[in-house]
């Protein structure tokens, strides 16, 4: 079968696939989903289903996961290089493109296209699916993906990044006229049946245990999100801010001007009207200033706006968007 495990017995009561999922995080749920459905997955020597729950010492057999980032050559070819040295790498993400596989099964990642091109990242250290990836983008939302291109750079450029030193800015587009303040602060949790959301912690109680008692639960986790605005442009049905965000958790941009009554174009899971011709919402992570992670220089990086962002804008409004919001 590839790899044999006995089940300790802190995690009796687990349900396979939960157990699956839990020790081998680096590939995806679909994965294992598909590892049971072709009865590859055996307990105590029988094939096993998913939603089995498991006795302590219980044997475990399965197919031992992948290792490495698969490659996707073809994606890279589609990608504009914003920047591009020794150490570093910029590419501008598309809209509706993960930044990361959920698992090292699947491969139409951004992390998968770098690999494709930098091979060298499969031996950096910490999660393997980052493929070099120093931070991440919101799968709509568009702009800069900054990656190392050895373990050096890596991991100094991950320090710098945690010790707040990169100045990270995004352009965001709403329907609404509602003007936002010039700083923001919320507590935010994930909320929706599936954590598919975040929502402030003041303005709702705090989502109950799930499913089976607190023994397997974790309590809910909270992030302090902290945000700059700056008003950029009005324009007859829509207007642009300018929005950064230091240490950026999931969703904090979207949630936040939802949170301020100015949800972002496109984006309909909170609250933002559609966005024909586009398949993103209307958020581009378009600048990032940071110092260099080798020689300690001022690096300042830029995206441009998405073509088919632009054109679905000006549709809208019945006008070319200003220059302002074109300069890099």
């Amino acid at each position: 079968m590839g790899v044999e495990r006995r089940v300790r017995p802190e995690n009796e009561g687990l349900r396979l696939d939960v157990w699956l999922k839990r020790n081998h995080p680096e590939v995806s749920r679909a994965y294992w989903e598909k590892c049971l459905t072709r009865s590859l997955v055996r307990l105590d020597g029988r094939v096993a289903r998913g939603h089995e729950r498991l006795r302590a010492e219980a044997r475990i057999e399965f197919p031992e996961p992948p290792t490495e980032l698969l490659t996707n050559a073809d994606l890279f070819g589609t990608l504009h290089i914003a920047y591009e040295d020794e150490h570093l790498l910029a590419v501008e993400k598309p809209p509706k493109v993960p930044s990361t596989p959920l698992g090292l099964d699947e491969r139409d990642t951004i992390a998968n296209a770098i690999a494709a091109y930098l091979p060298a990242v499969n031996t950096f250290p910490g999660d393997p699916r980052d493929g070099g990836l120093l931070h991440r983008l919101d799968i709509g939302t568009a702009g800069l993906l900054v990656a190392a291109k050895d373990a050096e750079t890596f991991k100094a450029a991950r320090a710098s990044l945690h010790q707040g030193e990169w100045n990270k800015r995004y352009l965001a587009f709403s329907a609404s006229f509602s003007r936002p303040p010039t700083a923001l602060e919320h507590v935010l949790t994930a909320a929706g049946p599936r954590g598919e959301r975040m929502d402030e912690v003041r303005r709702r109680s705090m989502p109950p245990p799930r499913p089976g008692g607190d023994r397997h639960s974790a309590p809910p986790k909270v992030w302090t999100a902290l945000s700059e605005i700056t008003w950029r442009w009005q324009g007859r049905y829509m207007q642009a801010f300018e929005v950064r965000a230091p240490k950026a958790v999931r969703h904090q941009v979207r949630a936040q001007l939802a949170l301020c009554e100015a949800p972002l174009l496109g984006d309909t899971l909170y609250g933002g009207v559609e966005l024909p011709g586009y398949p993103g919402f209307a958020l581009v992570a378009h600048a990032i200033d940071l110092p260099h992670p080798v020689t300690g220089a001022p690096l300042k990086l830029r995206a441009r706006l998405p073509d088919r962002l632009v054109k679905a804008l000006e549709a809208i409004e019945g006008r070319a968007l200003p220059e302002s919001l074109h300069t890099r």
